[in-house]
């Protein structure tokens, strides 16, 4: 053979064939066969190849159905802080109270009920001023009268200042809420000019006024009632006139009172022999509000009967001394109504009603007599702002007290011959 004779498999030369890759000597390296990609276990942390069920160390499951794979998830998510998980409910509950609250509230309706307190309030001062002025004849005191109307005067300014920065809402009733008040005033502002002043020119207006006011109370009746709030005015008409041509005649009613006394039964004589202990402090509690209404509102607008206070501060002073006679001469009264003599079961109500009324007076007068006394360094007209409202559910309860005895004495005064409705 020849030297020059190849091998029987000749090696190829490097860059004969582009896919063969040499080393630099010119000898090819075969590729070996390629490992599997592996991961570590999860429990063991041994190298298992992947895509292996389970781990061939320690069994656990590889690879996991969605719930497991979701299950482990859940347990790798931090909690929320407790007060994220606190303010998500409360939200909620929230967000539900709102929606019940819009549903069930009805603004026009809320307004007609705080409309309506307002309203029966000045209704019931002129059915108190009603009566009284029924009663009224040509030789009785008016008074009593006086004092209601007043009352009845300052109830109705009182409720004008609560709805004055009121808004008339989508009906208008507060519009004709105050229409209203405005049309009364006049005429309450009548009835006090003629009791005060028997020859007042304002004797000859009280047809005309009272007309107007009771079509302007008829026109609110939807809001509250107000039928027969407004009577009494042709009594009092008369009255006065009466009163003015017979200025002597309440000496003949003393009389006649006295002879008709002893006709009464004793129940009823000692029951209002207490009426008189009480309602001799009626002037001072009278003029004792109207004095505090004047600090409140100026003394430019005093309407009490007697002399008219110099100052706010004099108004307020002399207030306090006279409602501390008022509580002194009401808890006087209570005490001489429960030692009334009662044989029968209807008189042991109206003594109890009777003493039970008076005691509320007496801790209406005491209760602004402690409220003047607790200021200092306060001005006049905000003491008697600050009193004037805070008194008002204690009267409140006196009125319903005295309403209570009234109406429980009525047959009793009546079968006596005497009026329906004592002055207490």
């Amino acid at each position: 053979m020849s030297d020059t004779s190849t091998d029987e498999h000749p090696q190829p030369r490097p860059g004969d064939d582009p896919d063969l890759h040499g080393q630099e000597d010119g000898t090819v390296e075969d590729d070996g066969p390629a490992e599997p990609p592996v991961i570590g276990c999860t429990r063991c942390e041994a190298r298992v190849v992947m895509g292996s069920r389970y781990c061939p160390s320690c069994g656990v499951p590889l690879v996991r159905s969605g719930e497991q794979a979701a299950t482990a998830l859940s347990r790798t998510r931090r909690r929320a802080p407790w007060i994220v998980r606190l303010l998500v409910p409360l939200l909620f509950i929230g967000v539900l109270y709102a929606i019940w609250y819009v549903a069930n509230t009805d603004p026009i309706e809320d307004e007609k009920d705080d409309l309506q307190q307002r309203l029966t309030r000045v209704v019931d001062g002129h059915r108190t001023l009603s009566d009284r002025l029924e009663e009224l004849e040509a030789d009785t005191d008016p008074d009593a009268a006086l004092g209601a109307a007043r009352a009845a005067l300052a109830t109705l300014r009182d409720v004008q200042d609560e709805t004055e920065g009121v808004d008339s809402g989508t009906t208008g009733r507060t519009t004709r809420v105050r229409r209203a008040l405005a049309t009364d005033r006049l005429y309450l502002s009548a009835v006090v000019g003629v009791l005060q002043n028997p020859r007042s020119p304002l004797l000859d207006q009280l047809g005309r006024r009272s007309a107007r006011a009771v079509a302007a109370l008829r026109s609110v009746d939807d809001i509250a009632p107000t039928k027969d709030a407004i009577r009494g005015t042709a009594v009092l008409g008369e009255s006065v006139r009466a009163r003015a041509k017979n200025p002597s005649g309440s000496r003949r009613t003393t009389t006649s009172s006295s002879s008709s006394s002893a006709k009464r039964p004793p129940f009823v004589s000692a029951v209002e022999r207490v009426i008189r202990t009480g309602s001799s402090a009626r002037p001072e509690l009278t003029r004792g509000f109207a004095l505090l209404r004047a600090a409140r509102d100026g003394i430019s607008t005093w309407d009490g009967t007697g002399a008219r206070p110099t100052s706010a501060d004099a108004a307020v002073a002399e207030a306090e001394r006279l409602f501390t006679a008022v509580a002194r001469a009401r808890t006087r009264a209570a005490g001489q109504a429960r030692d009334v003599t009662a044989r029968q079961s209807n008189q042991e109500a109206i003594r109890t009603k009777l003493a039970a009324a008076y005691e509320a007076g007496g801790a209406t007068a005491t209760k602004v007599q402690g409220c003047i006394g607790s200021f200092q360094n306060t001005p006049a007209q905000g003491i008697a702002r600050q009193c004037l409202d805070g008194v008002r559910p204690q009267s409140a309860t006196e009125a319903d007290r005295t309403r209570s005895f009234v109406q429980s004495y009525r047959s009793a005064r009546v079968a006596a011959g005497l009026g329906a409705t004592p002055v207490l």
